[in-house]
């Protein structure tokens, strides 16, 4: 069971890797606009999801040993 969470959690990072710079661009164009909308939460959403899927092993480290 150990090794799946290991496993789900580098998955999880690897994801957070490869979308952070995507997001962060579509964030730059749709926060750049003057208009809020949908959009522009569901991609806050997503950067806090790739926020917690990366810092959440250091901060939890004792609980998961």
């Amino acid at each position: 069971m150990k090794e799946k969470s290991n496993l789900t959690r580098r998955c999880n990072q690897i994801i957070s890797i490869i979308l952070l710079p995507q997001v962060l661009h579509r964030m730059w164009i749709e926060f750049n606009d003057g208009v809020v909308t949908n959009l522009d939460y569901i991609y806050l959403l997503l950067l806090a999801w790739i926020i917690q899927a990366f810092i959440s092993p250091f901060l939890f480290r004792k609980e998961i040993e």
